[in-house]
């Protein structure tokens, strides 16, 4: 006679053969509010993965006895949150979302205080979650040219180190009013090589963020690097009328313009003195 499976090893054959679900991580960030900023920086700037629950934790940080109260409001992204109050006596406040698409969302005070210019540029950058899977390793590097502009230049190759042809590769450069400018997302080459013009800033020191979004099995990868950048001269040279010394030509040119305008003149004086004369 057939023995019939023990209820322990059914369950836990049906454990094995259900899939196991995504589970959501939470992401908490704490951020330092005052007259100077979020975390004391104009533009503050950071990035979450829309899917998943964020919680914002706010701490008041003014001078200890000063009494500049925040009112701090999240908006964008069609989401509608609580606006929080801090101040010396409400020190801390958060407030807890889930962002189900990607764009940018704004943090700033919305109530007249000190410092309030410095507290209404902040973002929150939401992105699509990252890939898992095998780790894939990109490196970046930048390559100062003699016109101010900077080549950039990503690689993207397997755990075992294999180039990996045919991958967008996400460049970015940080500006100097803050937050980031995509410069384009090529394609790998056969060498695993992707590479992107970046233009000249007039900044001293340019930061370039290269991103594989990964998928296939293949995991999310990020660098980041700088480069310092010699400014270079303006090459331009002024025209003739604003040279320290006129070129013959044009300086002939004028004696005789002016010339033609004083013997004019001469005449008319002339002809005035004759007619006096005769009357």
């Amino acid at each position: 006679m057939a023995r019939r499976p023990s209820a322990v090893a059914l369950a836990l054959a049906l454990a094995l053969a259900r899939p196991v679900a995504a589970h959501a991580h939470p992401q908490a960030i704490s951020i330092q509010v005052d007259q100077h900023g979020f975390d004391g920086r104009p533009d503050y700037a950071i990035v979450v993965e829309a899917g998943h629950p964020v919680t914002l934790s706010f701490t008041y940080s003014e001078e200890p006895g000063q009494d500049n109260p925040h009112d701090i409001r999240i908006k964008g992204l069609g989401l509608d949150l609580p606006t929080v109050r801090l101040d010396r006596d409400h020190p801390t406040a958060s407030v807890s979302f889930t962002p189900e698409r990607t764009g940018t969302l704004r943090i700033l005070c919305v109530i007249p205080c000190l410092g309030m210019e410095n507290l209404v540029g902040a973002r929150i950058r939401v992105e699509r979650p990252k890939a898992t899977g095998v780790p894939t390793i990109l490196r970046l590097e930048l390559e100062p040219r003699e016109d101010g502009t900077v080549l950039a230049r990503a690689v993207v190759r397997s755990s075992t180190g294999e180039p990996l042809a045919d991958q967008p590769v996400i460049f970015r450069l940080a500006t100097s009013v803050g937050g980031e400018l995509e410069l384009g997302a090529p394609l790998t080459m056969a060498d695993g090589t992707a590479v992107a013009r970046v233009p000249a800033t007039g900044q001293d020191d340019v930061r370039v963020t290269a991103v594989y979004e990964g998928g296939a099995g293949r995991a999310y990868a990020e660098t980041t690097e700088s480069v310092r950048v010699e400014r270079q001269p303006m090459d331009h040279r002024p025209p003739s009328l604003s040279q320290p010394t006129a070129p013959p030509v044009l300086a002939v040119s004028l004696l005789l313009v002016l010339g033609g305008i004083w013997s004019t003149y001469a005449y008319v004086v002339w002809q005035v003195l004759r007619l006096r004369e005769s009357s």
